[in-house]
């Protein structure tokens, strides 16, 4: 598939994405893909401090950031008479698709965003103190949480030399898996490491680059009872479900055009009445559940919600967008200034609420008196 490319901006503007395709196509070319990042940054830079734009500086970030991010993605940027144009990578367009090759493309695309993971001087100084923690700490290398393949070699052999049922049990003993919950503040026996610091950095050995994940989470470390330090084979975690996923919603009725045709299926049956009048009935504890669970503290007062207006319904919309944006703020904030620090907040539960001072205070204006004093 080829996509023509027709930004819709002038002059200067004009002219530098222009020069961008030919430095994204001349990185490609040369296999220097690595170099797109800190070209998005350049970029980035330049048109938030170019003047003279004539109020192309929305739209210029927006074309250079899609553009960048569809060469990350394998889209080649070519150039012809008529302009720039995009050119699909194979696997989008329906050929075979040799997984082992895939996989391979894939792992080669991200080593640039993993390299710039650790490049960053907060997540090297995280993994050095989880290696080699300072003796003060009393901490041990998490090293010792890694089995090695030769003692595990060693207690198969131990199993398969034995015959008969003896051999059974000892193999079904070799590995014995478990979970564990990553709960705030616990910490592992046998390192002394916190458990949420032992997932992060075993997470860290993944070839997809670490990203937080919004909403709440629950990490679960695999261990091996028959290690001596029972250690870690693997990590997993349970995260929020997706709001709104068209199409689990209409599998599960949840949605208005699964509800109309569930209806429209009752009226063709031979007596419709007592079933509608169940369905409706259904909906009226949906919806009443629903309300229910609304804390309208500081929204509205008790009277509007008895007698509720379109006036009403705008103003808590308007308050709505308002806070949305607000909060996208202060969590690009944080993220930028300490994004480990947010991906524990957002991930561990705790007696107080896994979000920061400032986002609560968005949230919750009851308790400026306490935590949000000066706001």
């Amino acid at each position: 598939m080829i996509c023509q490319v027709f930004p819709r901006v002038e002059g200067v503007a004009l002219d530098r994405f222009r020069a961008l395709a030919k430095q994204v196509m001349q990185y490609q070319r040369a296999g220097q893909t690595a170099n797109l990042e800190e070209l998005r940054r350049r970029e980035v830079d330049w048109v938030h401090h170019q003047v003279g734009l004539n109020g192309a500086r929305e739209e210029y970030d927006a074309l250079a950031r899609v553009l960048i991010d569809l060469a990350k993605l394998r889209w080649r940027v070519e150039e012809d008479r008529f302009g720039i144009e995009l050119v699909a990578p194979r696997e989008s367009v329906g050929s075979a698709i040799n997984i082992p090759d895939y996989k391979e493309t894939v792992r080669n695309e991200l080593a640039p965003h993993l390299a710039e993971q650790f490049a960053d001087a907060a997540v090297r100084k995280f993994i050095r103190q989880m290696e080699a923690p300072r003796t003060a700490t009393k901490k041990k290398p998490i090293s010792i949480l890694i089995a090695d393949g030769g003692e595990l070699r060693a207690r198969l052999l131990s199993a398969s030399e034995k015959q008969g049922p003896e051999r059974i049990h000892l193999l079904e003993n070799v590995v014995l898996p478990y979970l564990q919950l990553v709960e705030p503040d616990q910490r592992d026996q046998f390192t002394g490491h916190s458990l949420s610091d032992i997932w992060r950095y075993f997470r860290f050995s993944w070839t997809i680059p670490a990203t937080n994940i919004p909403g709440r989470q629950l990490w679960y470390l695999i261990r091996d009872a028959a290690h001596a330090n029972h250690s870690v084979i693997g990590i997993a975690a349970l995260c929020n479900s997706p709001l709104q996923m068209r199409d689990r919603d209409t599998a599960l009725g949840w949605t208005l055009e699964a509800f109309t045709k569930e209806v429209e299926h009752t009226l063709a049956q031979a007596a419709p009445s007592e079933m509608l009048r169940e369905r409706l009935a259904f909906l009226d504890r949906c919806i009443d559940r629903s309300l229910a669970a609304v804390d309208w503290t500081n929204l509205v007062h008790a009277r509007e919600v008895l007698n509720p207006t379109e006036e009403i319904v705008a103003r808590l919309r308007r308050r709505s967008e308002e806070f949305a944006s607000r909060r996208q703020d202060v969590l690009k904030s944080l993220h930028e200034d300490n994004p480990l620090a947010l991906q524990e907040l957002e991930t561990l539960d705790s007696e107080e609420p896994p979000v920061s001072d400032e986002v609560l205070c968005l949230a919750r204006p009851r308790l400026r008196p306490t935590r949000c004093r000066g706001n």
